[in-house]
C-alpha cells in the first residue's frame, strides 16, 4: 500500500505505477490520504478489453476456414454450421460471448418446438466452435 504516516504525523501518498502518472500528496488524515489514492488509482484505470479482439464470430469463421477449415474433408459443412452458430447468437464480438449466452443457446437449440437439436449434435456443433477458438 502506498499510504505511510511520515514522523510529522501527516499522511502521504505516493503512487509510482507503470502506465499511470507518478503523484506523491501529503493528507491530515489517515481516511483521506486512502480515498485520495482509490480515487487516483481508479481515474486511471485502462478498460479490461481496450486492446481486445473486436471482430465478430462470422469474420473469425471466415478466418478460420481459410487457413484451416479448408484443408478439412468436411470443411464446408463445419463453416456453414459455425456460420449459423454465429447468426443464431447474433454475430456478437467473439471475445463478448460468456457461458452463460452460450448456455441459453444451448437450452434454445435443444428445446425448440420445431426440430429441435439433439444434445449429441449439440456437443458436437459445441466442439466445432471450441475447435476453431483454439486454432486462431
Amino acid at each position: 500500500m502506498a499510504v505511510k504516516q511520515e514522523q510529522s504525523g501527516k499522511w502521504s501518498v505516493q503512487i509510482d505505477r507503470k502506465g499511470i502518472p507518478r503523484v506523491r500528496k501529503a493528507f491530515g488524515s489517515r481516511a483521506d490520504a486512502e480515498r485520495f489514492e482509490r480515487e487516483y488509482l481508479l481515474s486511471h484505470q485502462r478498460p479490461d478489453n481496450a486492446n481486445a479482439d473486436q471482430r465478430t464470430l462470422l469474420e473469425l469463421v471466415g478466418i478460420w476456414y481459410r487457413y484451416h477449415g479448408i484443408n478439412l474433408s468436411d470443411g464446408v459443412a463445419r463453416k456453414s454450421i459455425l456460420e449459423q452458430m454465429a447468426v443464431d447468437l447474433g454475430n456478437i464480438p467473439a471475445v463478448e460471448l460468456t457461458p452463460q449466452q452460450f448456455m441459453e443457446y444451448r437450452f434454445t437449440c435443444t428445446n425448440r418446438q420445431v426440430k429441435p437439436i439433439t444434445a449429441k449434435t449439440f456437443n458436437n456443433r459445441h466442439g466445432y466452435l471450441e475447435a476453431m477458438y483454439r486454432k486462431l
